[in-house]
């Protein structure tokens, strides 16, 4: 415990002091995150360099904050903790999203292939639809993005708005499973723009209270809109 203090913020030590220990008594082993087998060969690692090349420079030079950078990068490497990843490391039992209780929950689930995904990143000032059939890993989806960016003058404001609304996704669903607290693609908006202009100073020290909301079912469905909203179905 003396270690993770002295190498953690207070929040990340108090984080990592929750995680339960297994209770199986498989032993320990090496394995290879980067081949379906486990087991380490020279192609793989060939496949895994030049998968990687384009983001060696670029993650570790965008401006944004260093917790952002990180998760940015384990998300385009399929290292974050979602339900089928953990249940092929067998952590966890089931591998379905915890949110729509009906796919798998991996990464491309998780950001774009989740119904409530689509209204985030539809309704946000970035107004993208996603094609979530055509999005076969976070990696192939974000590569021709950054080369299209590169040549845009507000290339890397728009690349910054896309890893702050992926954060909020990751930290509404992660309230969702832990908290239970139900996504609400607004919030979910509304919060990725605050954490992006507020990084920038355009706000100053301002807060943002996040809403209160009350403990629900993991299970959510789609409800009647309130009087005056209109729905776009394209």
């Amino acid at each position: 415990m003396e270690v993770i203090d002295a190498v953690m913020q207070e929040e990340d030590a108090k984080a990592v002091r929750l995680i339960p220990l297994p209770c199986s008594n498989i032993e320990d082993r090496w394995v290879w995150h980067f081949s379906n087998r486990g087991v380490y060969s020279v192609s793989s690692r060939f496949v895994h360099i030049m998968w990687k090349s384009s983001l060696i420079g670029y993650v570790p030079s965008m401006n944004i904050p260093p917790k952002l950078r990180h998760f940015w990068w384990k998300a385009c490497c399929n290292f974050l903790a979602t339900k089928q990843n953990l249940h092929r490391k067998r952590c966890n039992p089931s591998l379905v999203c915890p949110i729509c209780l009906r796919d798998p929950e991996s990464v491309e689930h998780l950001f774009f292939q989740c119904d409530w995904t689509n209204a985030v990143w539809f309704g946000s000032s970035l107004n993208y639809k996603v094609e979530s059939l055509a999005i076969s890993s976070v990696m192939n989806w974000i590569v021709p993005v950054m080369d299209h960016l590169d040549s845009a003058i507000d290339g890397p404001a728009c690349m910054g708005k896309i890893i702050f609304l992926a954060w909020q996704i990751w930290k509404s669903r992660n309230d969702c499973v832990f908290n239970h607290m139900p996504v609400d693609p607004r919030d979910t908006m509304a919060r990725a723009n605050f954490g992006w202009s507020k990084f920038h100073g355009s706000l100053g020290n301002q807060e943002i209270p996040r809403k209160h909301v009350k403990q629900v079912s993991l299970v959510t469905h789609w409800e009647c809109v309130e009087e005056g909203w209109v729905i776009n179905t394209q």
